[in-house]
């Protein structure tokens, strides 16, 4: 996962393999960029192949970045990005029970962002949250997403 403030500052999430991470950031990014400010990745060959290739400021994602964004990594499984407008919940993995999804706070600005899962996972994803207004996003295989706060 990408995100980019409005101040150009990127923040990688990765709990995929080297070849996947490298090749979401091949495509995220522009061939320029060699520069990436905030990284959290668990992996030491993920590590080890992004330091390689690119100039990575921190590994450790604080608490807030850019003006007004606060990110919350949950656990090795969500992380969450709130900005004054917007609420971004990023599934890096499927949770064991989708009804563990309210245990975020959710509201009509809220995205969700899972991982490939099966339509009836989707469906009650959607049922929880209806109620909120909050809306799913499925990331599909070698789909890339990145968000500008």
């Amino acid at each position: 996962m990408i995100i980019q403030t409005e101040k150009s500052e990127r923040m990688i999430v990765s709990n995929a393999s080297a070849k996947n991470t490298l090749h979401c950031i091949g495509k995220g990014l522009p061939f320029y960029t060699r520069k990436i400010e905030y990284a959290h990745v668990k992996d030491a060959l993920v590590r080890q192949e992004l330091s390689a290739r690119y100039d990575v400021q921190s590994w450790e994602i604080p608490e807030s970045i850019g003006d007004g964004i606060e990110v919350q990594m949950v656990d090795s499984r969500v992380v969450t990005v709130i900005t004054r407008t917007a609420q971004y919940v990023f599934l890096l993995k499927k949770l064991s029970s989708p009804y563990e999804i309210r245990e975020h706070t959710m509201s009509s600005s809220t995205e969700i962002f899972t991982p490939k899962v099966s339509e009836v996972y989707v469906n009650l994803l959607e049922e929880i949250i209806s109620i909120y207004g909050a809306k799913v996003r499925v990331m599909r295989d070698g789909e890339i997403h990145v968000r500008e706060l």
